[in-house]
């Protein structure tokens, strides 16, 4: 039996590695290997998260007389998320589970607008804009 592995071992590696051929032939109860060509091959990948989601836009200023900073907020049932935005109003949510959520962005001296409902799905990327006016 051991030297059934060693031999089954031998066949798929070739002589430089592990490689699997691409073609074989059958005669007599043996398989042989065809060719150098390999049809097997393993390479490390990145996985993305699918699990959760990421969301991203901009809040817009819609007086641009209030400068920064702008706080947006990322509402669920069960969760609450917030960031300052950037000066430009850029923000970004990682990791988020999916589900549905209400965004709003707040400003001392801004009202916001109505929230805007967000449904996010696993491996969703959402890009979104939100406005607020002066009081």
């Amino acid at each position: 039996m051991p030297t059934l592995v060693l031999w089954l071992f031998w066949l798929l590696s070739g002589c430089h590695g592990l490689q699997a051929p691409s073609a074989t032939a059958q005669a007599g109860g043996h398989l042989r290997a065809l060719g150098d060509s390999r049809v097997l091959s393993f390479r490390r990948t990145a996985v993305m998260d699918t699990v959760t989601a990421i969301l991203e836009g901009k809040a817009v200023n819609l007086c641009d007389q209030h400068p920064s900073p702008v706080t947006v907020q990322l509402v669920s049932a069960t969760a609450s998320y917030q960031a300052v935005a950037a000066p430009a109003g850029t923000f970004r949510f990682f990791h988020i589970p999916a589900g549905n959520y209400a965004l709003t962005a707040t400003h001392p001296a801004c009202r916001p607008l109505a929230p805007s409902p967000i449904k996010l799905g696993s491996g969703d990327i959402a890009d979104v804009k939100l406005g607020m006016r002066c009081r």
